[in-house]
């Protein structure tokens, strides 16, 4: 099921393969992470001076009422404000490939984009968000949330920063690690399988979920992440990750969200609150379930349409880099 070495996949890796080294990707990382934490607090002090009334008579106590006054997954203001500070991450790798690497941000995009590859996971994006709406309706009896006079017009706002969120973690996860990795090994191992438990180990909350909740939902956002790693692997751009990302995250923050989740934005949210562990942990297993259908019917339309079809062995032997 994992995808094979192929002429895309080249493609995608061969401009962090011009400049590779043990020494460049860490200095990338360290100064990816150094501008996304400075970045983010300086966006937090500019929300304090815009959103906090008495920022300047107490510009700490100020800063300190953000993150619980501003920055409030149940509001609208705040969620398009979380949304956001996705700048500082898109800025951090940003810097950081043109600092260590000396490339630009388009080259972890990869070449393209692939028409059919990008309208093929269009036509299995539409399923997706239809069938996780249709699930969330039938299954736990959404309320309304944001009256729909007021959510139309927030989402001219809403989904191009979504669309920024997205980007941002797919340039981060399966644009520059994947990148830097599979130009270091040509194990999938190393390049698909680790970017993945990373992006799912960061969504790791148990002080929300529960123990047991907050290890489905890494297991869900890994799952998630080898998917994307897969389809950027076939189709040799990021892209089709960016498009199957955006309309996962569009459907679980802005058409029905889990209560006690990120809500703000959301039309409807589910009658269940999010400390009813033993619902939500049904919820989480059927949207895996329901995400990898639709990804074993990507798989087979991508075979069939010949997108990412494999090398010769001769090119995909044991120590050769893509």
């Amino acid at each position: 099921m994992l995808p094979q070495m192929n002429d895309n996949f080249r493609a995608f890796v061969a401009p962090a393969a011009a400049r590779r080294g043990a020494v460049r990707l860490t200095v990338g990382i360290v100064v990816m992470v150094l501008i996304y934490g400075f970045l983010t607090f300086a966006l937090m002090g500019v929300f304090a001076v815009l959103f906090v009334p008495d920022f300047t008579a107490n510009p700490t106590g100020a800063l300190a009422r953000v993150q619980l006054d501003v920055i409030r997954f149940d509001t609208a203001r705040g969620v398009l404000l979380i949304l956001v500070t996705f700048t500082a991450m898109l800025a951090g790798v940003w810097i950081a490939i043109l600092m260590a690497h000396g490339r630009d941000l388009p080259t972890l995009l990869g070449p393209g984009p692939h028409g059919r590859a990008v309208r093929l996971t269009l036509i299995v994006a539409a399923p997706l968000m239809a069938v996780a709406i249709l699930s969330g309706f039938l299954s736990y009896d959404p309320v309304p949330n944001v009256p729909f006079t007021q959510w139309l017009p927030l989402m001219a706002l809403a989904l191009p920063l979504l669309l920024l969120q997205v980007s941002a973690e797919e340039l981060v996860f399966r644009g520059y690690l994947m990148q830097e990795f599979a130009a270091r090994s040509s194990r999938r191992a190393v390049y698909l399988v680790l970017p993945a438990i990373l992006f799912g180990a960061l969504h790791y909350d148990p002080a929300t979920l529960g123990q047991t909740n907050a290890l489905l939902v890494v297991l869900a956002t890994g799952l998630f992440g080898l998917v994307a790693g897969d389809v950027t692997m076939r189709t040799g751009t990021l892209w089709p990750a960016i498009i199957l990302h955006f309309a996962n995250n569009a459907v679980a923050m802005m058409t029905i969200a889990l209560d006690g989740t990120i809500t703000g934005l959301a039309l409807y949210v589910t009658a269940v609150d999010v400390t009813d562990e033993a619902t939500v942990r049904d919820f989480l297993l059927r949207d895996i379930l329901s995400f990898g259908a639709l990804y074993l019917v990507w798989c087979a339309m991508a075979t069939r349409l010949q997108i990412g079809a494999p090398l010769p062995m001769s090119a995909t032997s044991t120590g050769a880099q893509p």
